[in-house]
């Protein structure tokens, strides 16, 4: 079996977990779990952006963050105040759907930044 690579083991790690605290397949939509969404959001931010103050990322491998941290706040409102809403509803299971598509995505652009700073 192929060795880690020492640089991604703490975000395989974090994968791992976050997949299995998540429940990947019966994920559902909580405020707990869109709590956690933000923040992982914020900290992902603070870390590209600390990584492109450093140099460690040029201007061209920040720019697809930028983009989704804008489609991200486009998304991430909407789908609190429809968590809210939904709190009387039955299905919650359209706005759970989005959310973890784009929990999904900020996932890999965790990753792809941890990779990074291992690699500086």
């Amino acid at each position: 079996m192929r060795k880690l690579n020492s640089k991604l083991a703490p975000a395989v790690l974090f994968l791992a977990l976050f997949a299995v605290a998540c429940g990947v397949n019966q994920w559902r939509m909580s405020g707990e779990a869109l709590d956690a969404v933000g923040q992982q959001f914020l900290s992902t931010g603070k870390l590209y952006d600390t990584l492109f103050e450093q140099g460690s990322l040029t201007a061209e491998e920040y720019r697809p963050w930028a983009a989704f941290a804008e489609r991200f706040k486009v998304i991430y409102e909407p789908a609190v105040k429809s968590w809210l809403a939904a709190q009387t509803v039955k299905d919650k299971n359209d706005a759970a759907n989005i959310l973890l598509a784009v929990k999904n995505e900020l996932l890999a652009f965790y990753i792809a930044a941890q990779a990074k700073k291992g690699g500086s």
